[in-house]
């Protein structure tokens, strides 16, 4: 991800950001400006997201999971787009709403999904993947449980505090990334110069989109100890390389 503003300001608001279901507000105009602009620039890789506001979306049996807020980013596969990139690119969105203190959530199953294709006009060759709903948060949500460092990258307390702070601040600030059902689909192999993330469940259809999710958070901890880098990404792993200077 380029841009060492945005990733600083994404890295924070990783640590603060909560799935929200109960919105007291849709985002202000001025914000969907701003977040319609980075869903443009986010728009990349067989990717295209589009931020709307339409009251059927999350309505009815389908939708009434979200209440508070019509407006919503739609992730699309324009054809031949990773699973790992709608993730990765969506959670950048995200944090980006996060950051502008607004509520967030990734939405698989609880929203209509007929209503929010119509809202978006799909082109042909187009499928939408997901939908995460954006406003003003009307919760004060807990923190849910996650696995420790020592579970995801089978490691010991000391060989953790061992490791290269880069590494360190990647593979914490990739353990609180969002999952679907909170399951946490992926493990980390941390080895000299790499940190290597591993799917080892579908998480029903969602893992590889959460990867993608890891993914980003991986990165944006990296970079919080000023290190970037670029992925390899295979059938069932992605490896962060970091660049040499």
């Amino acid at each position: 991800m380029d841009g060492n503003t945005n990733m600083a300001k994404w890295h924070r608001a990783s640590f603060a950001r909560r799935s929200i279901r109960r919105y007291s507000a849709p985002p202000s105009p001025a914000q969907i400006g701003e977040l319609r602009a980075l869903a443009g620039a986010l728009s990349v890789r067989g990717v295209r997201i589009e931020v709307l506001s339409d009251e059927k979306v999350f309505s009815g049996l389908l939708g009434g999971k979200i209440k508070g807020t019509p407006t919503f980013a739609a992730l699309i596969d324009q054809g031949e787009a990773r699973q790992s990139s709608l993730g990765y690119l969506g959670e950048a969105l995200i944090l980006e709403a996060a950051s502008m203190g607004l509520g967030t959530c990734w939405c698989g199953a609880s929203y209509n999904k007929s209503a929010a294709s119509k809202a978006l006009k799909l082109n042909d060759g187009e499928k939408l993947s997901i939908v995460i709903s954006l406003g003003v948060s009307a919760e004060s949500p807990k923190e849910r449980p996650r696995h420790t460092l020592e579970e995801l990258c089978e490691l010991t307390a000391k060989e953790l505090k061992a490791l290269p702070q880069w590494q360190l601040a990647a593979v914490e600030c990739a353990r609180i990334a969002p999952s679907a059902m909170n399951a946490q689909p992926w493990s980390f192999n941390v080895t000299p110069g790499s940190i290597e993330i591993e799917l080892v469940s579908s998480n029903f259809g969602y893992g590889r989109l959460d990867c993608g999710i890891a993914m980003l958070h991986t990165e944006l901890g990296a970079a919080s100890q000023g290190v970037y880098g670029e992925w390899k990404e295979m059938r069932d792993r992605a490896v962060f390389l970091p660049q040499l200077s």
